[in-house]
C-alpha cells in the first residue's frame, strides 16, 4: 500500500479547526525544497499548512505575534548548510539588511558557515540543540522543530488505518513497498510523496495519528507521531538521509538516537528508551518566535497544551 492516501481516508467528520486549511497558494516568500513542483514532501509541504492555518481568519497582528520583513522565509526543514543559504542569497537582493529566516529549521551536517553568510540570516528558533551549538546561537535560542505545532492545527479525522502499525519511508527510499513490508513486517506502507494538495498532507496527518506504531524513514513522520502521542521509532533500511537531522531532533526531546528495521524491535525500543525519556519542546514559545503573524487562539491553544503537559 503507498500513498494514494485520499482513497483510503475515512470521510470527513463534522468540521474541525484545522479542515478549513485547504488554500493551496502560496506566500511567494515561503520557500521549501519541491515548491511548486506536481510531487511534494510530506515535510516540506507542511510549509504550506502552516501558512494556511496563520491566515486563516487572523486577528489583528498586535493580537498575536508579530511580522517581521524578509524576502524568504523558511518555516520546516533540513535547510541549513553553506550551499543551501548560498543558494537562497542567490533569490533575493543584495541589499543591506537580513533578508533570509528560519523558524525552527535545522543545520543538514557539523559543517561550518562563513559569518559573513550568517550575519544574512535570522533564526527564529532552531529544530534542536546540535544545530543552535552548529550555528553558535546563545542558549536561551528557543528549541523545537514545528512539526510538533500540527496538533495546535489539525484535529485528526478516522482513518481506515487506524490502530495499524505503518512504515513511513524516505522520498527517496529505494525499496520498493513489498520488499519494506517484508523487510519490516509493517501493515502498511505509506509513501511521503504526495500530490501538491493540501487535503493529501492533512490525510496523511490522519493516517499517522490514528496509527498503533509508526516506523519512520522520513524525519516528520516520526516528529507528527510524537506530538500526537504515537509510538514511533527511526527505521533502518540501509538508507539514511542526512542523519544530523535525526540527531538533533532526537536531542531536542531527550531520547536516544537509535535505528531499527522492524516494527517488533522498533516498538521495543520505543518502550525501553524512547517512551521513557520523551520530553517535547514547549509549543508557544516555538510559535512566539515565528517569522509570520501568529493568531491569538492557536497561541491560546498551545498555552493550554503547555500547562496541560506540565
Amino acid at each position: 500500500m503507498s500513498s494514494g492516501l485520499g482513497a483510503l481516508a475515512a470521510p470527513d467528520p463534522a468540521p474541525t479547526p484545522a479542515t478549513s486549511i485547504r488554500a493551496s497558494g502560496s506566500d511567494r516568500r515561503i520557500s521549501y525544497w519541491l515548491k511548486n513542483q506536481t510531487s511534494q514532501n510530506y515535510g516540506d509541504f507542511l510549509s504550506e499548512l502552516f501558512v494556511a492555518a496563520f491566515t486563516a481568519g487572523a486577528d489583528e497582528p498586535e493580537a498575536g505575534t508579530p511580522v517581521a520583513p524578509y524576502e524568504v522565509i523558511h518555516l520546516i526543514g533540513s535547510v541549513i548548510n553553506w550551499h543551501h543559504i548560498s543558494n537562497a542569497l542567490s533569490h533575493t537582493s543584495f541589499g543591506p539588511g537580513v533578508p533570509l529566516a528560519y523558524w525552527g529549521c535545522g543545520m543538514r551536517d557539523r559543517g561550518t558557515i562563513d559569518p559573513q553568510i550568517l550575519a544574512r540570516c535570522a533564526f527564529h528558533g532552531v529544530r534542536g540543540p546540535l544545530t543552535r551549538t552548529g550555528l553558535g546561537l546563545p542558549e536561551e535560542t528557543v528549541i523545537g522543530d514545528p512539526g510538533l505545532l500540527l496538533p495546535l492545527l489539525h484535529t485528526p479525522r478516522p482513518h481506515i488505518l487506524a490502530g495499524r502499525a505503518l512504515c513511513i519511508p524516505h522520498f527517496h527510499e529505494p525499496l520498493n513497498d513489498a520488499q519494506l513490508l517484508k523487510k519490516t513486517g509493517a501493515d502498511a506502507i505509506l509513501r511521503p510523496n504526495l500530490p501538491p494538495d493540501p487535503e493529501a498532507c492533512l490525510d496523511m496527518i490522519d493516517a499517522i495519528a490514528g496509527a498503533g506504531f509508526v516506523l519512520a524513514g522520513a524525519l516528520h513522520a516520526a516528529i507528527t507521531a510524537a506530538a500526537y502521542g504515537v509510538p514511533f521509532a527511526y527505521l533502518q533500511t540501509g538508507f539514511l538521509d542526512v542523519p544530523f537531522k535525526w540527531a538533533d531532533f532526537a536531542a531536542s526531546a531527550g531520547f536516544p538516537v537509535q535505528f531499527e528495521k522492524t516494527v517488533a524491535k522498533g516498538g521495543r525500543l520505543y518502550e525501553t528508551k524512547i517512551r521513557p525519556n520523551l520530553r517535547l519542546p514547549r509549543l508557544e514559545p516555538i510559535l512566539r518566535v515565528a517569522p509570520l503573524h501568529v493568531p491569538r487562539d492557536i497561541l491560546e491553544r498551545a498555552s493550554a497544551q503547555d500547562a496541560a503537559r506540565r
